[in-house]
């Protein structure tokens, strides 16, 4: 798997997170004791259906919507981006980014509307088009007429649009312009049904923000690729920092340019830039981030792709391959919930079913501290994804306040996969967890996090 690259000139408030999943050689199955027996989840994790065969998971029960990517496959069909703030949350697949606004409207990707959305495993679309009744790969039309249809994708024919739409932003990529053939020949643009589908615009609403009478200046944002030259199909975020209800807006740059109009205040950006790799090895991502700009006038800035010169590497004590890499910046401002971007990239899952352990835990501050007293962890067991995965079947969970001289059980309930630990915690100290699972086929699971999050004095 090629490693991301990422440029980080860091300033106070600006979190960053690189999280490596890797496989190793000869992977051992774990052998520890019996967990306790699972019991019946209080608020089940759901799964929704993006429009190219990836999965997203989210498991409500953890206090706030967690969210985990299942992708489709590998290579350009396992990359995701991630934005959000607050409780909004967009994934992306990264193949899509270039057509966002231009051929598919971003509310396909908002995982809050694709919940309220999806009904029993189809995604319903609706498709804005010119001229004739449009031929989409994957997509079932149950109606059309007048320029506009109504349709749907299962989960199995998301993936035949998602492979026709990765062969879309390759050619595209190669001409450096999208949208405007292939699949979306005649104006075609497809959106989440009962919404509107865009076109024509590059720059969206990521979070829909308060805007009362603010003076409004015009944000001129410059992009450059790899070669040096006016970028297109890139992707922007720009979100304020005073307050992010304020303004939180995505584009994709038009030969090099988007331009915006934003309140005056101060700002934070990234540029997110994918190069297409082989097949079947993820593109290589590349983040540039503005920590922070101030906008008080007509105001331009830049970002260069060739400056994302941090190279993320990883060191493994055996030999191993990079299953899964993901990159998390988090921006908190002065008001309004935190502001955050996240790359992704799945490389070939190994036939081993390795299992997995997701954790959540509620009311957890940007400092790391939670209050003390009642704790609730949310806890997702899985399986790697594209392995065979047997039924989970149990989980337990163990907590120390002295760094592992003494142990405590927790309270776990839940099922299949789905659990959550609740234990009390004294004030002014560290939680270390050990947490055990286990799945049908004798798979075993053990993780052990040393001070994994602190308790406020």
């Amino acid at each position: 798997m090629r490693n991301r690259l990422l440029v980080l000139p860091v300033t106070a408030g600006l979190l960053v997170v690189t999280a490596v999943t890797t496989a190793a050689a000869r992977p051992a199955r774990d052998t520890a004791g019996p967990g306790v027996p699972a019991v019946a989840a209080p608020d089940p994790a759901r799964a929704v259906v993006l429009i190219n065969g990836d999965r997203i998971m989210t498991a409500p029960w953890t206090g706030r919507q967690s969210v985990t990517a299942l992708p489709a496959g590998s290579g350009m069909g396992g990359s995701l981006l991630t934005l959000g703030a607050g409780g909004v949350r967009y994934e992306i697949p990264v193949a899509a980014v270039p057509f966002l606004g231009n051929g598919l409207d971003p509310g396909l990707f908002n995982v809050g509307d694709l919940l309220r959305g999806e009904r029993g495993g189809r995604v319903p679309v609706r498709v804005a088009y010119r001229g004739r009744r449009p031929v989409l790969p994957g997509v079932t039309l149950t109606r059309a007429g007048g320029g506009a249809a109504a349709g749907y994708l299962t989960a199995s024919s998301a993936r035949v649009f998602g492979a026709a739409l990765a062969r879309q932003f390759s050619a595209d990529r190669s001409r450096g312009s999208y949208g405007r053939d292939g699949m979306f020949t005649g104006g075609v643009s497809v959106g989440l049904a009962g919404t509107a589908p865009a076109r024509g615009r590059r720059s969206f609403t990521l979070v829909r923000a308060t805007r009362p009478r603010f003076v409004m200046h015009t944000l001129t944002v410059t992009g450059t690729d790899l070669a040096g030259r006016p970028d297109t199909g890139g992707f922007l975020m720009v979100v304020n920092v005073d307050d992010s209800r304020r303004f939180f807006d995505g584009a994709t740059f038009d030969h090099g340019t988007v331009k915006l109009s934003v309140p005056a205040g101060h700002y934070w950006a990234a540029g997110i830039f994918t190069d297409a790799a082989q097949k079947g090895t993820p593109p290589a991502q590349r983040m540039v981030v503005l920590p922070q700009f101030t906008v008080a006038r007509d105001t331009a800035v830049r970002v260069d792709e060739r400056t994302a010169t941090s190279k993320i590497t990883v060191s493994t004590p055996k030999p191993s391959r990079a299953l899964d890499t993901n990159v998390n910046v988090l921006r908190q401002g002065a008001a309004g919930p935190a502001s955050y971007a996240d790359i992704s990239g799945q490389g070939r899952a190994p036939a081993e079913p390795m299992m997995t352990l997701g954790y959540q835990v509620a009311g957890l501050g940007l400092d790391g501290s939670v209050a003390a007293g009642r704790q609730s962890i949310g806890i997702t067991v899985g399986h790697l994804p594209l392995a065979a995965a047997a039924r989970i079947t149990t989980a337990a969970a163990r907590v120390s306040f002295d760094g592992g001289r003494t142990w405590h059980a927790a309270t776990v309930t839940g099922a299949a996969g789905a659990y959550r630990a609740a234990f009390t915690a004294p004030a002014a100290t560290y939680v270390t967890l050990r947490v055990t699972a286990a799945d049908a086929a004798g798979g075993r699971i053990a993780e052990t996090i040393t001070s994994a999050y602190k308790i406020a004095p």
